[in-house]
C-alpha cells in the first residue's frame, strides 16, 4: 500500500490528471500534485486562504480548477516550465493563472458543463462560467439551503442539498437553466456519484 503524506491538516478534494498522477485539496488551503509511481509530491499550489473542497482537471486547457472555502475558484497551470525558466517562473506558476469570483460562500463542487466551468456552492447557487474571459454567463438560484455535491449524468447536471433533495438540471435550448426532474430522498444527501448499471 503506497501512502501519500505532505499535507499538514485533512485532504479533502481529489482529481485524476493522468494515469500517472493525481491532485489533493486539503485544509492547510494548498492543492499538491502527486506522481503516482514514485509516490511523491512534485508540485505545490498556493493561493487559496482556506480549506480546498473541490477540483477539476480540464484537459482542453491542460489546467486545473480549484473551489475552496475562501468562496474562491483558481485556475492553475499544469505545464512545468523549462530548464531555461525554471528558477524564474517556478514560483510563478505554482500561484493562480485566473481567479472566478462572485459565490457568497464555500465552493465544494465544479464541472465542466455545455463548455462551460460550473461550480455549486454552499450559497445555493449554480454559476457558469466562461473558462477564458473568466465572465459569469449565468447564476441560477437552486437550491433553498447549501448544494453540497453536483455532477454530470448524461446530458443532465444533478445537484444534491441540505433541503433533502437531488435535481437534474438541463439548459432548455436557450440560455435558461431548467429542473426537469427533483427526487426527494429524505434526508440530506452529501455526495452523487454516476454509475454504470448492466
Amino acid at each position: 500500500m503506497n501512502m501519500f503524506s505532505a499535507h499538514t491538516k485533512g485532504v479533502q478534494s481529489l482529481c485524476n490528471i493522468s494515469s500517472s498522477s493525481i491532485a489533493s485539496g486539503s485544509g492547510d488551503s494548498t492543492i499538491k500534485i502527486w506522481d503516482i509511481e514514485k509516490v511523491t509530491c512534485v508540485r505545490t499550489f498556493e493561493g487559496h486562504s482556506s480549506t480546498v473542497f473541490s477540483l477539476l482537471y480540464d484537459r482542453e486547457l491542460n489546467c486545473l480548477y480549484s473551489g475552496g472555502w475562501d468562496k474562491n475558484i483558481f485556475a492553475w497551470d499544469l505545464r512545468r516550465p523549462n530548464k531555461q525558466t525554471f528558477s524564474l517562473l517556478y514560483k510563478q506558476q505554482n500561484k493562480p493563472i485566473k481567479e472566478f469570483t462572485g459565490h457568497e460562500h464555500n465552493v465544494n463542487s465544479l464541472e465542466i458543463y455545455k463548455g462551460n466551468l460550473t461550480s455549486a456552492s454552499f450559497d445555493g447557487t449554480i454559476r457558469f462560467w466562461d473558462p477564458r474571459s473568466q465572465d459569469c454567463m449565468l447564476i441560477a438560484e437552486a437550491h433553498e439551503s447549501d448544494i453540497t455535491s453536483m455532477t454530470q449524468i448524461g446530458d443532465y447536471l444533478v445537484t444534491s442539498s441540505n433541503d433533502k433533495t437531488v435535481k437534474y438540471w438541463k439548459f432548455n435550448g436557450g440560455n435558461e437553466l431548467e429542473c426537469s426532474k427533483v427526487m426527494y430522498p429524505g434526508e440530506k444527501v452529501q455526495t452523487l456519484l454516476p454509475i454504470m448499471v448492466k
